[in-house]
């Protein structure tokens, strides 16, 4: 939850990237990274959390082939691509605070994949990909830009429910 005078700095910086986006004499994907960065900076280490992971996405990380993994929005079926939600969020008509931070934070979880999975840019169904542990139990959260995979916890979750091929 967002309290009242973070929401209301926030509102004002929507107001201003949606003027900017709309202007037409800024870089649009300026003004959206600039938007998401700041915006989504109150996710703290949830930002890009994600919340589902390929059965391929997981063998690579069994397979010490961290590098091969990234994060992808709009992956999973139901939940849009950053770019299109930037679209939505600074480009639509104007909404109120709860309306675009429930599309934003909603639309900024993440599914693990490979980098080829990512590059079809495929959407997953709930059923062709594998729930990530709750938040509550602290794994596969985001640090910085990529994900925290700690032997001991992340990493052994993988062998205890992916057998590597």
């Amino acid at each position: 939850m967002v309290d009242p005078k973070t929401s209301n700095s926030l509102q004002k910086w929507y107001v201003s990237c949606r003027e900017m986006y709309q202007s037409g004499n800024f870089n649009l994907g300026a003004v959206q990274l600039s938007f998401e960065v700041l915006a989504l900076s109150v996710l703290g280490k949830d930002t890009w959390r994600p919340t589902h992971i390929t059965k391929e996405a997981a063998n690579s990380y069994l397979k010490g082939n961290h590098k091969d993994v990234q994060r992808a929005h709009g992956a999973l079926e139901g939940r849009i691509d950053r770019h299109l939600r930037a679209k939505i969020i600074l480009g639509g008509p104007e909404l109120e605070f709860e309306s675009w931070w429930k599309i934003a934070s909603e639309n900024d979880k993440t599914v693990l994949v490979t980098k080829a999975e990512h590059g079809a840019r495929k959407i997953f169904k709930a059923e062709e990909v594998f729930a990530l542990p709750d938040w509550s139990e602290s794994m596969f959260d985001c640090p910085g830009k990529s994900i925290r995979l700690r032997k001991g916890t992340e990493m052994k979750w993988l062998r205890e429910h992916f057998v590597q091929q």
